[in-house]
């Protein structure tokens, strides 16, 4: 009696059996929500996590004040964490880019007033001229997606990206309502990197103040927008300006509740699933083993013992859990290259993060996968309490 023989053995045994299907099919459906939940939710994670790192807006707080003088200004200033501190009218400016405006495009931007030194890792071009006082400069994504032209309701795939590399150092006429000049794309940067929006640009402080300067709706006396050098800063900045007696408030907030409904939803499917198949394992083999009992008396007058019997069992487990287990991941590896699909045709600038296979739904779905029916199978076979003996009796 040696291994071959009882994989030969537990083979033919599990092929001659189509309620093996069954179980094979429960156990597939129980490791493939698992690992595709922990998948989501650890691609959902990475990308908080870089744009927590990356994303400018995530550093941002925005500042109620009674009044924006230079002693308020030195009182923030001198807040470790503070990186840049920015009034309501250096902080935004949303125009047309008249040369963009297409059938596709309405050719709005919105570009954002910051420091050289928070602006996002630049991949082309150069910030020699950042605050060059000749001309407005600003720096663009990589791939310039202007707002969508709300007249045409063209959807998210049949929009094109425009490569802002072949609009460097050109003039560009800007507009809206109370400015219109001309513009330089000095610079691009990766919004896969920056996690950023696809049309958010950037310029100087002084820059977007010119362009706002005409402009009636922007209100300088009480609102301030406070950059922090790094977001791990940020509840530390907040609780200072707090004890100033400052309102503040982060621009852009993160909690957990995403991701734990992911891992919540996700996890209470797979738990019914693999309890559904244990009992559906324990049941099946509990009246096969019953219906073995003359395959089970043969192996036994060839000298076959109960541990023999309990590896035979063992190796049905494993095989049935090991072609589940693979079968599984293969699903689950085009589901969710499915789901990158979807989200890159349809989604944001979130989806364009590469999916996380999670190690840990990985693990844990291996282990799964020998555990629920090894598992299964044997306590089966021990509360079968059966006497060969009697049941060969019964039979003759």
């Amino acid at each position: 009696m040696n291994i071959n023989s009882f994989m030969k053995l537990s083979l033919i045994n599990l092929s001659r059996r189509k309620i093996n299907l069954l179980n094979c099919f429960l156990i597939i459906l129980s490791l493939l929500i698992l690992f595709v939940t922990f998948s989501i939710n650890d691609t959902a994670q990475k990308y908080i996590d870089i744009d927590k790192k990356n994303n400018l807006a995530s550093r941002k707080i925005h500042l109620y004040v009674d009044k924006v003088d230079e002693e308020t200004i030195k009182q923030i200033k001198n807040i470790d964490g503070v990186s840049d501190i920015i009034d309501n009218s250096s902080h935004l400016k949303s125009v047309t880019v008249l040369d963009f405006v297409n059938d596709d495009y309405d050719g709005n931007i919105e570009i954002y007033g910051i420091s050289k030194v928070n602006l996002p890792n630049i991949v082309d071009g150069s910030l020699d001229n950042y605050y060059n006082k000749d001309y407005i400069t600003i720096i663009c994504p990589k791939f310039l997606m202007p707002n969508i032209n709300i007249e045409y309701g063209n959807e998210w795939k049949d929009k094109t990206p425009i490569d802002t590399k072949k609009w460097l150092n050109k003039d560009i006429t800007i507009s809206n309502n109370y400015y219109k000049g001309i513009v330089k794309i000095i610079g691009t940067y990766d919004t896969k990197e920056n996690l950023e929006s696809d049309r958010v640009c950037y310029s100087s402080l002084e820059n977007v103040s010119k362009m706002n300067f005409n402009d009636p709706n922007i209100v300088n006396d009480n609102h301030l927008y406070i950059v922090v050098d790094k977001y791990s800063n940020m509840n530390k900045v907040i609780e200072k300006l707090t004890n100033l007696g400052f309102s503040a408030t982060p621009m852009k907030e993160y909690t957990s509740n995403n991701t734990n409904i992911i891992l919540l939803l996700g996890g209470n499917i797979s738990v019914i699933a693999i309890i559904i198949s244990i009992f559906s394992i324990y049941l099946t083999y509990k009246k096969n083993i019953k219906s073995r009992i003359k395959e089970i008396f043969m192996l036994k007058s060839i000298g076959y013992n109960d541990k023999h019997i309990k590896l035979l069992l063992i190796i049905e487990g494993i095989i049935l859990g090991f072609v589940s287990f693979i079968i599984s991941l293969i699903l689950s590896f085009i589901i969710l290259q499915l789901v990158k699909l979807y989200f890159v045709n349809y989604g944001s600038v979130a989806a364009k993060l590469e999916i996380v296979y999670s190690f840990k739904g990985f693990v844990l779905s291996l282990v799964l996968s020998l555990l629920i029916p090894i598992g299964s199978i044997l306590l089966s076979y021990s509360n079968n309490n059966i006497n060969i003996i009697e049941k060969i009796k019964e039979e003759f």
